[in-house]
């Protein structure tokens, strides 16, 4: 499953994100790839949101995903 970062300036995407894991419906978001650091587009339902307690200066929050391309 990708996961991804969001920010905390990204409020909105955080919220789509939330609705996402409550209605299971598939959204399309921009983020910054868990494993390139890269923003890339995501595609998909979301699993889980979760504070990334790793990060230093700013709140951030990593999503993880269903893989919607894959699935089709």
């Amino acid at each position: 499953m990708p996961q991804f970062y969001l920010g905390d300036e990204s409020a909105s995407l955080v919220r789509r994100c939330n609705q996402s894991l409550r209605t299971r419906q598939a959204i399309y978001v921009l983020g910054v790839d868990n494993l390139t650091g890269s923003v890339s587009p995501f595609n998909g339902v979301v699993e889980k949101v979760e504070i990334d307690k790793s990060a230093t200066k700013e709140k951030r929050f990593l999503v993880t995903m269903t893989d919607e391309d894959a699935a089709n």
